[in-house]
């Protein structure tokens, strides 16, 4: 019983993290409970989107 508990716990901390992707929290949900919470959670972190400070900056091509 305690492993499902764990189990959903961890697919709802993987929908959390990917409340900012396409598939938002409820898909990302699903697709962990489908695909493993450990999985997904190593899908969000390799398609993550770059971060704001380490893009070109703007002005600087203007």
């Amino acid at each position: 019983m305690w492993f499902w508990t764990l189990y959903i716990l961890l697919c709802l901390i993987a929908g959390l993290l990917g409340r900012n992707s396409r598939l938002g929290v409820w898909g990302t949900a699903a697709l962990s409970f489908i695909i493993t919470p450990v999985i997904s959670l190593l899908i969000l972190l390799l398609f993550a989107p770059a971060s704001k400070s380490s893009a070109v900056d703007d002005n600087y091509l203007n």
